[in-house]
């Protein structure tokens, strides 16, 4: 005996056979011409029994049912629900969501600030909020990125962000991020030198040592000071002299 369509579970039947399009991001004008224009594909939809469409939009909905997490499964399951019913209402959610994510992103780019990380993460920060933004299709645009990444940059930037302000043609935002990586090198480069001591002004030279352990006891015993008088010298702050 022949199987037909009924006989066979969801997961083993090819879909091909009963939804005879390709999605496809570019689809191809003629392919969509004739199939809308074709007499024959119109004869054969009058033709079809409503017995073998409802079975065969369960099977549609038992594949949408199975690519859904649970959670979104409970808010879109409903009896006697169409095919039809049961995307839309998909379609109306995640439209819902979009707006609403796509407000959070931009309110967080536009306030995105630099605090202690490097120049490096914080563009990466950016430019990960930006993409997101672009797959929502709300694209942000090259000169607002680049007002954003300069307004929540630290303050010690600030000669740089003006620079970079005036300059023609504006430069994009990666090449802002360039110039921004150079600085913060060339920063940390001043800070290294400027907190490093050569040897003989550390704490721990010996002739720094010998100097402050002198002057110590001079202090204590009122000896070589010009402060104390010199040797013998009455103490100008408590009256009491030496030896």
């Amino acid at each position: 005996m022949a199987s037909n369509l009924s006989d066979k579970p969801s997961s083993t039947i090819n879909i091909k056979n009963v939804v005879p399009l390709v999605l496809d991001l570019d689809p191809d004008p003629s392919a969509k011409s004739s199939s809308s224009t074709d007499p024959k594909d119109k004869s054969k939809e009058a033709e079809v029994d409503p017995k073998e469409w409802t079975r065969i939009d369960s099977i549609v909905k038992s594949w949408i049912y199975s690519i859904v997490s649970q959670p979104l499964l409970h808010m879109i399951l409903k009896k006697k629900s169409t095919t039809y019913g049961v995307w839309k209402t998909l379609k109306d959610l995640f439209r819902d969501n979009k707006d609403n994510k796509v407000m959070q992103l931009e309110n967080e780019l536009h306030n995105i600030t630099m605090g202690d990380s490097s120049v490096s993460d914080y563009c990466t920060r950016i430019k990960t909020i930006s993409d997101r933004l672009y797959n929502l299709s709300s694209p942000v645009p090259e000169r607002n990125l680049l007002s954003y990444t300069l307004s929540g940059l630290s303050q010690k930037y600030r000669v740089i962000v003006t620079t970079i302000r005036y300059t023609k043609p504006t430069p994009t935002f990666m090449e802002a991020h360039s110039i921004l990586c150079l600085e913060e090198q060339t920063m940390l480069q001043d800070q290294h030198k400027n907190i490093t001591p050569s040897h003989s002004d550390t704490s721990s030279s010996p002739t720094v040592l010998v100097a402050d352990e002198s002057w110590q006891q001079n202090h204590h015993d009122g000896r070589g000071s010009s402060y104390h008088g010199g040797r013998g010298g009455q103490c100008g702050g408590c009256g009491d002299r030496g030896g």
